[in-house]
């Protein structure tokens, strides 16, 4: 057993707290580790408050796929319903199945949920069907003393249809919060926002298919993220999903700065993927994807939501969101706002776009003509310049 209050070889201090007793009356105790001895102080007294409120803590590390099995064992319904049951785990398992359950809060499920309603066509009865899952899951976990209460209790579907999530643009604030802000998503942000691509289709980029020279982005591959692990397959999401895009220069410059990085690393694969996960050379999952995306809110939301205030994304239970959240699907179509502002021909915007039918394209732009929605800010005047000249 480590000694307590100590400074360990690598820098951090450790701290035992007692957790309880076995059978044969000895103490069981666990390690909380900080950078500082401050910071130790803290999680072992935060460990001592959910103690107190008689949080089983050596539970703390199961995963919602964990308490999702047992919660599955626990029904005594049908076929029929149980089916449907294991429907709902198949969306939620590749976004959070991985996650400590002790460590989800209302905004991770939040989002995963649209998530879950920009990729699926799901009908109103299914998609509150998949909420009230995991809240029966995480009411589970209440009742057995690993979380204090509910993060998913007021889980509901997102109000607005699939339609008009995707056709929500972004603002030329948040806009600019995208230019301004160091994130390793930020490259992945600035292509969508610029090229226009599809999540999966920026998550199977690699460096062959950015021509710098050429100044054109070759869409030809996309990542199936449905499934607990990412596969990679040729085509895309439509026969017109496959085309050439071109690279405004904003966006040339970022990306051969991020060559450059990626160039300098020690190992580096052929032809690796232009954002691949932070910790293996290989394409997002759905997990992978929504814990990248939410530390990068979470930077923005530091930045612009408390501005010149001493905060910091890691405080305990979370920081508030005082920012409006996107997703690659905002971002999406922004950039058809973008080629709308531009004045560029429909057609056009089609094969952009990689739309199936000149139609779907004719339906965003009405959409923005009948918002009025209009692009002022200086800034984002010159990329819808650029976007016209090409």
């Amino acid at each position: 057993m480590p000694k307590s209050n100590a400074k360990r070889a690598d820098g951090r201090y450790q701290r035992l707290v007692t957790i309880g007793t076995d059978p044969d009356g000895k103490r069981i105790r666990k390690v909380v580790y900080g950078k500082t001895e401050k910071e130790v102080r803290k999680k072992a007294d935060e460990l001592k408050v959910l103690l107190g409120k008689g949080i089983d803590v050596t539970t703390q590390r199961d995963t919602f796929a964990v308490w999702a099995e047992r919660w599955l064992k626990t029904k005594t319904c049908g076929t029929g319903q149980l089916n449907a049951y294991k429907s709902c785990l198949n969306h939620w398992l590749p976004r959070i199945g991985d996650e400590p359950i002790s460590a989800l809060k209302f905004t991770d499920l939040q989002l995963a949920m649209m998530d879950i309603v920009q990729e699926n066509e799901l009908s109103e009865k299914t998609m509150k069907m998949i909420a009230q899952t995991a809240s029966q899951i995480m009411e589970l976990a209440v009742d057995n003393y690993v979380i204090d209460r509910n993060p998913a209790r007021k889980l509901k579907p997102p109000a607005d249809s699939l339609e008009a999530v995707e056709l929500e643009p972004l603002t030329d604030e948040q806009i600019i919060m995208i230019l301004d802000t160091p994130h390793r998503v930020r490259i992945a942000a600035l292509t969508m926002l610029l090229c226009g691509l599809r999540r999966g289709e920026m998550a199977a980029l690699r460096r062959s298919d950015v021509g710098l020279e050429k100044g054109e982005l070759y869409v030809r591959r996309t990542v199936d993220m449905q499934s607990g692990k990412a596969r990679e397959k040729r085509g895309g999401k439509t026969k017109n999903a496959v085309r050439v895009v071109p690279i405004p220069a904003i966006l040339k410059a970022e990306l051969t700065a991020h060559f450059q990085q990626q160039d300098a690393r020690t190992i580096r694969p052929i032809d690796p993927l232009v954002f691949p996960q932070a910790t293996a050379e290989k394409a997002h999952s759905n997990t992978s994807w929504t814990r990248a995306w939410n530390s990068y809110l979470c930077d923005l939301n530091v930045k612009y939501g408390y501005p010149g205030q001493n905060v910091t994304k890691f405080q305990p239970g979370g920081l508030p969101m005082r920012i409006s959240r996107f997703t690659a699907q905002n971002l999406r179509h922004t950039y058809a706002t973008l080629l709308y502002e531009a004045d560029v021909k429909v057609i056009t915007a089609q094969h952009r776009l990689g739309h199936s039918k000149a139609s779907v394209t004719l339906d965003v732009y009405t959409h923005l003509r009948n918002q009025k929605k209009s692009l002022g800010n200086e800034r984002v005047q010159e990329i819808i310049a650029e976007m016209r000249a090409v």
